[in-house]
Parts: C-alpha cells; structure tokens; sequence
C-alpha cells in the first residue's frame, strides 16, 4: 500500500510540476545579445548600426592576445594592433555586403519582414559538434554559429551568424549573415 501511495506521488510531482509546454518567445526573452541585436537589425535594414553587432579593433585585438597566450608566442603589440584594425575593417565590410545580399535575396522572395518574428534561436560550437543546442545567453564558450529562426506570413527562413566570439565580455560577428537552406 505505501509503495503505490509513494508511485502516485511520484506521478502527481512529474506530471504536476512540468505543466504545459509553452512556445518560447524568443523576442521577448532575449532581449539583449548578440541574437536580438542581430535579427532587430535584419527586420530594420540600418546597416549603418553593424558596429554595434561585429567585433571591433579592442576584441580582435584580446581574441589574437588569447591565442598567443594560449600557444606560448611572443607577443608583438605593434603587429597586433595593425593585424586588428585590419581584421575590424574587413569584418565590418564582409557583414555589410552579406547583410545587403541577404535583404536582397529575400526581397525577391517576397519576405514580409514586417511581420517578420524570431521563433528560435541555436548555436553550433564551432570545432566541437556538428549538432546546434539551443542558445543559452550565458555561455562563454569562445566561439560558435548562431542560427536565428525567422517566419514571417507562413515563409520560415533560417539565417546563420557566422563565426561568433565571446571576447570582452560580450559575443559579436567576425564574419557575416549567411542563409541556410534547412529552415
């Protein structure tokens, strides 16, 4: 008898504590980082504001000191310093042409970014795992894919953010926006 009073509470706490599953709103509960910024500034078309979403001179600079560190090398500030600026100035061109090519492409598809919302967001740990995981805002891994899931009027589209790094203590783009063909 105590063993079946025991089972049912076992029951009633799996069954009562999960509850209905509920459909993340993934607008509403990642309102900062680099997913929101990035799809806000898809739905927006400003261009102009990628600064605030790829990396900079100061975090190309900290990733080049972290793998210098990391293999043992000397490091040179000077060769740094010019190699960052380089690297910022190049990844800030390569976002704006693929966020451009991106906006066109989807254009021609009719995609009503008006109504468009984000309905889920992955990463992929670059080198790790060829599996996305959801996204978890907290994480510190050095560097990942971030997959934004986007539907808009019955179209899905996935777009992926390619070669993210968490440096300086917030994830930004090194490379680009790229369409994936697995909605």
């Amino acid at each position: 008898m105590f063993a079946r009073k025991g089972y049912l509470i076992v029951l009633l706490l799996v069954f009562g504590c999960t509850g209905p599953i509920e459909e993340r709103d993934y607008e509403g509960s990642i309102t900062r980082g680099l997913p929101a910024l990035a799809f806000h500034l898809l739905k927006s078309d400003e261009p102009e504001h990628l600064g605030g979403i790829v990396m900079s001179q100061g975090d190309f600079a900290e990733l080049m000191r972290r793998q210098a560190q990391a293999r043992g090398l000397a490091l040179d500030e000077n060769k740094i310093q010019i190699r960052s600026a380089d690297l910022a100035e190049r990844a800030l061109r390569k976002a704006k042409s693929r966020l451009e090519s991106l906006r066109k492409e989807l254009d021609a598809r009719k995609f009503d970014w008006t109504a468009a919302r984000l309905v889920g967001v992955s990463v992929k740990r670059v080198g790790l795992s060829r599996k996305r995981v959801e996204y978890d805002a907290s994480s510190t891994y050095p560097h990942v894919d971030i997959y934004l899931a986007i539907e808009s009027k019955g179209q899905s589209i996935v777009v992926k953010l390619d070669d993210c790094f968490y440096v300086n203590g917030h994830r930004r783009l090194a490379d680009g926006f790229v369409m994936e063909n697995d909605p």
